[in-house]
């Protein structure tokens, strides 16, 4: 770690970030700024070349283990389900023939089992996958084209939760928002913060799907013991800290010791919330794009959130911000729900 951290300051003391890591750099100096608001899960999934001794610390690797192999992590699973039940109906709300935008599109199996069976059943004429990942991107082009390759398929590089999203297609269009990604929005532990934040991001879709269509998933589990099994597995635990590895290798850092972090949940249930902390566990002073940083033993970083809605309220929320709520599926084996909505905005 040493001779890494020598080589790092030699070479990152006069240096930029890496090309579309501005915003990594950005985000990462508020974290340390002391902005605990949960805004590090959107650079949690990228691939890179991290490693904790000879434990692989890329995002995109972890996150793969975690929702393709991981049982207690059941919203990969119950997504799929959810999608399996609803084949054949879902155009019975939908138009057929619309792009497909795919909001997030996780895995190579999440694609071809979530996003390209709704493809299918809506024959939509264009897949638009949209992350911020570029690894992800490239998992749906493979998935798209092995499974369905004389469709049109696109790729948007881009942050959709971003009040500046747009997709850049004409007229209508049907939206997937699965892996209750919903559920990883920006915001402090303070009380009341969810019903702040989130109609900011429906009303920022609603503008930007104007007068489509939004499938959405969203976990209403508040158990706290099952949230533990999930969230508290050892795999899990390495997901939510890749972060800081991704830091040393891409960033103009160094005196910077990714391995100083221990993972903790904390659960609030007052405000349905599952804040994701990094513990540091050593005091320590490092550089940072040529700013000097100082993290004391015991400081707790806020880096993700995962908020549980009750029944109901993301829907109620969403008639608030410019949609329209179509229909909610639900499966009673699971406490995923599905809910279509329709932009009202024009």
């Amino acid at each position: 770690m040493r001779t890494k951290q020598k080589m790092l300051c030699a070479a990152n003391e006069a240096t930029k970030p890496l090309p579309g890591n501005e915003n990594f750099l950005s985000d990462t100096a508020d974290l340390f700024l002391g902005q605990n608001r949960g805004h590090m899960g959107k650079h949690m999934y990228a691939d890179h070349d991290g490693k904790m001794g000879d434990q692989r610390m890329s995002g995109s690797f972890l996150w793969e283990i975690i929702s393709n192999d991981f049982p207690r992590y059941y919203v990969s699973h119950s997504d799929t389900v959810l999608i399996k039940n609803i084949s054949g109906k879902i155009k019975e709300f939908i138009p057929c023939g619309l792009p497909f935008i795919d909001l997030g599109p996780g895995s190579y199996d999440s694609v071809a089992n979530k996003s390209l069976a709704l493809v299918r059943d809506l024959k939509s004429n264009i897949y638009m996958p949209v992350d911020i990942s570029q690894h992800f991107l490239d998992e749906a082009i493979v998935s798209a084209g092995k499974s369905m390759p004389l469709l049109p398929t696109l790729i948007q590089q881009a942050d959709f939760f971003s009040p500046q999203w747009r997709h850049g297609l004409e007229g209508e269009v049907c939206a997937f928002l699965g892996g209750s990604t919903i559920s990883n929005l920006e915001g402090t532990t303070a009380p009341g913060t969810i019903d702040r934040n989130l109609p900011g991001v429906m009303s920022s879709l609603a503008r930007s799907l104007r007068g489509g269509w939004l499938l959405v998933t969203y976990d209403g589990n508040e158990s706290e013991s099952h949230l533990r099994q999930m969230y508290e597995y050892p795999t899990n635990r390495l997901f939510i800290l890749n972060v800081f590895f991704r830091m040393l290798e891409e960033l103009p850092i160094c005196h910077f010791n990714p391995t100083a972090f221990e993972y903790e949940m904390c659960w609030i249930p007052h405000e349905h919330q599952v804040a994701h902390l990094a513990v540091c566990m050593e005091d320590m002073n490092f550089l940072l794009d040529g700013r000097w940083f100082h993290l004391r033993r015991g400081q707790k970083l806020h880096l993700l959130n995962s908020y549980k809605f009750p029944s109901g309220k993301l829907e109620s929320m969403a008639q608030t911000c410019g949609w329209s709520v179509v229909k909610t599926f639900t499966d009673d084996e699971s406490p995923l729900c599905l809910a279509l909505l329709r932009s009202h905005m024009a």
